[in-house]
Order: structure tokens, then sequence, then C-alpha cells
């Protein structure tokens, strides 16, 4: 970066970590407000004027954070050199939005969806999708495509550090970063993410069909019921195909944003050439990952009992398939939450209380940092399943494991993942664009 490119510098208000916690209690207060006012299922305006579900808070919370660190790649360009820090952060954020209903609305639902009709609402609706199918359907399939770009762009474009146009002037730099990132996402996204959605979408399609058909044919409503059922189950099954990609890819932004933020490129900065970092640091990651996630969902308990058979001995036969598919589903979206609670963790550290601590050597430095990652990242989760029934409407997870035919219903989560996009999009823009604004202040 050319340093007379630097606009804004901002330094605590206060000594640390007096500036950190405030900062960060803000960007708390502003992500549950926000929540409760578009995305809680129990009275949100989203909910009740738009039909918004879990699935779409996913869907925004995911794009909006990826356009942050867009932002973020172009230094806060055209509108960094606005002289206050709110003054920034009010239009960073105008701009965040407008981009988010550009890269879902238009680029996704219409010229995208025009090939994908499974990541398009509106195409959706067009083919016949009731409104929650087709909520649920186009959300996580173009919601995944920022997951992608996450793991395998953000990847590539930060660990080789903006390689070949490190030191090109903006907007040059951010806007060939941007690009790039957005193409191997892209590309991540459908071999790898994509393909479970369009299942899901397939036999949400053949669901449909039969319901027709039943309607026509009175006298097969016992064959349809039987083969809807089969069928429903069969999709879920398939969506435990979209987690299991998802965890995989949470692992790899772990990783990515431990050794970039957290380690500070270490130990990668120590080969000092570049594509080499970038290609060492990609394969690495991407291992470790791919690693984690793997051996984490395999480490999930299973009960010496399996829960198919215990609903059967309580006389529910018909929920024992869905038991089956919890339990699937948990495997893989219990690594998942992990990881990005983890994540979370990491910004934080490194945004509000600056990769504390610094001043010993750098082994120790690294040690404590990991630590503290570690022990936040386990404390957060914690926490959320102990308060998320009574503040975002997540519900009790006794209850859920309890009632496992609750997964079916798309409107309760089931998992953090919603609320952890929602705030990681809230705490971006707070660290990234406004410069954790009113408690930094410019010295420049």
């Amino acid at each position: 970066m050319k340093e007379n490119e630097i606009e804004v510098v901002v330094v605590p208000r206060w000594r640390q970590p007096f500036s950190g916690i405030c900062a960060l209690l803000l960007g708390l207060f502003v992500a549950i407000f926000t929540w409760w006012i578009f995305a809680d299922i129990r009275f949100s305006l989203g909910h009740f004027m738009f039909g918004w579900y879990p699935e779409v808070a996913s869907l925004l919370g995911g794009w909006g954070l990826l356009i942050a660190v867009w932002q973020a790649w172009l230094d806060n360009y055209p509108y960094s050199k606005l002289r206050r820090s709110w003054a920034v952060g009010v239009a960073g954020t105008v701009l965040n939005l407008v981009l988010l209903w550009f890269m879902v609305y238009v680029v996704f639902y219409q010229l995208i969806g025009s090939i994908v009709p499974v990541a398009s609402f509106p195409k959706l609706l067009l083919l016949g999708f009731p409104v929650e199918t087709a909520l649920y359907l186009s959300s996580s399939a173009t919601g995944m495509a920022t997951g992608a770009t996450f793991s395998f762009g953000l990847l590539w474009v930060a660990g080789s550090m903006f390689w070949p146009l490190y030191y090109a002037k903006q907007p040059k730099r951010g806007l060939y970063s941007v690009f790039l990132a957005f193409a191997i996402g892209l590309v991540a996204w459908w071999f790898l993410l994509l393909p479970p959605v369009a299942q899901m979408g397939q036999n949400s399609a053949a669901i449909l069909s039969f319901m027709y058909l039943s309607e026509l044919q009175p006298a097969m409503s016992t064959i349809y019921s039987i083969i809807i059922y089969y069928y429903t189950v069969s999709w879920f099954y398939l969506n435990t195909g979209a987690l299991r990609m998802l965890n995989l890819t949470q692992w790899v932004i772990f990783f990515a944003i431990f050794t970039m933020l957290t380690w500070e490129y270490e130990p990668w900065i120590r080969l000092k050439k570049q594509p080499l970092v970038g290609v060492v640091a990609f394969v690495s990651c991407t291992f470790l990952g791919v690693l984690f996630g793997l051996v984490l969902s395999q480490m999930i308990y299973t009960p010496p009992i399996p829960p198919y058979y215990v609903w059967i001995s309580m006389g529910q036969a018909s929920l024992a398939p869905m038991a089956e598919i919890a339990r699937e589903g948990a495997k893989w979206t219990a690594p998942l939450v992990l990881a990005v609670f983890f994540i979370m963790a990491e910004f934080i550290l490194y945004f509000y209380f600056d990769n504390w601590p610094k001043k010993y050597s750098k082994l120790v430095n690294l040690t404590v940092r990991t630590v503290i990652v570690i022990l936040a990242g386990l404390a957060m989760l914690y926490l959320y399943y102990l308060f998320s029934a009574s503040i975002i409407g997540d519900p009790d997870i006794l209850t859920m494991l309890s009632n496992p035919i609750l997964f079916l219903d798309p409107r309760p989560l089931s998992n953090p993942l919603p609320f952890q996009l929602w705030l990681l999009w809230v705490l971006l823009l707070h660290g990234y664009v406004w410069k954790k604004w009113p408690f930094w202040k410019p010295i420049t």
C-alpha cells in the first residue's frame, strides 16, 4: 500500500482493553437490535412482511460481510477521503447495502439464476415452488457462494498478499482482488456447494409433482403419502450433503484467518516470495480445513442406542427416520458451528483488541493468542446455547433434540449460523468501514 493512499489512521480512544470492550459491546448491541427488527422469527418485520426465514438471514449476513471485506481491499475507496470516521462509516454502510442488493437480486437472482434456477427465488416461484421452499433453496444456494468465496477466493488473494498487484494504486489493486476472489469462489461454489442444493431442488420438484397427481387421483392418496414421506426423508439427507460441504469450507476459512490475522502470516511469510507464499497458504489451509472438518464430524457423540429404536419404542415410528436425519445433520452442523465461533474469536481479537499480546517474544505472543481464540470460541458457543432462545429466538436446543420433527420446519433455527453471519457482518462493518467509531479516534 502506498503511504499517500492512507487517509484515516485511528487509535483506541482509551487504553486497552477498555476501548475494545466498549466497541465490541456496541457492535453486539447493533447486531442484536437489527436482528430483532429484520430477522427474528418471533416478531421481526422481515418475517411478518416478507416471510423471511433463517436461511435468508444467512444469505444477507454472508453477502454483507463478504462485501465488507471487499471494501477493506479497496481501502474504503472512493469515500475514504471523507474527514470524519462516522462519515466514512455511513457512506460505506450505504454502499454495502446497495452492493448486497445488487449481488443477490441482480447477479444471482437474474443473471446466474437464468442458468441455475435453484439460485433464484423469483425463478423458483415461477416454476411452482411454494414460497417457503423457494426461499430455503435459493437462499441456501446463493448464500453458499459467499462460503466458497471466503474459503478459497479470500484465501488465495489474502494469502498471496494481492500478488501481483500489491504495489498498484487503488482502485486497481482492490478491484483486481475482488474480481479474482469472486471468480475463484464461483468455481468452488459450482463444483462443491451447488450440486447438493440442486439435488434438493430436483427432489422438491418431484414432491410437488406427486402432490399434483394426488389431487387428480384421490384414490392414490395412500401411495402418494408413502412416496411423499420417503421423498421428504431423502430430501433432508441431501440437505446433510450441503451441510457437509459447508462444514469443510468453514474450517478452511478458520485456518486461513488464523494464519493471516492471529499468527500474522506465520509460517508462510518465511518463504518470502510470491506467489509461492500464496500457493503454500492455499494448499496448507485447504488441507487442514478438510482434515479438521472430517475428523471432528466423526467425533460427534452417538448414543449407545440409536434414536431410531428409541422413537419406535415410544410408539412414534413415523418420527424414527427423522431422528436419524437430525443426528446425521448434527454430525456436520456441530463442527461447522464451532468453526464459525472460532472465526468470530479471531476477528474480535484482531479488530477490537489489536491482536493482543504483542510485547512478548513471537512464540509467546502466538501461543497466547491461540489459547485466547480457542477459549473465547468455546465460551461463545456455551453462551449462545444458554441465552439464544430468549435473546434471538432460536429454539432451546433440548427442545430441538427431543422433538426432531422441528428440524423439518425451516422457520426455527437448528444452528447458530444465521445469527453468527449476521453478527460477523455488523462487526466487520464496524471494524473495517466505521473504524470502530466512536471508541477509536483518528490521528491523521
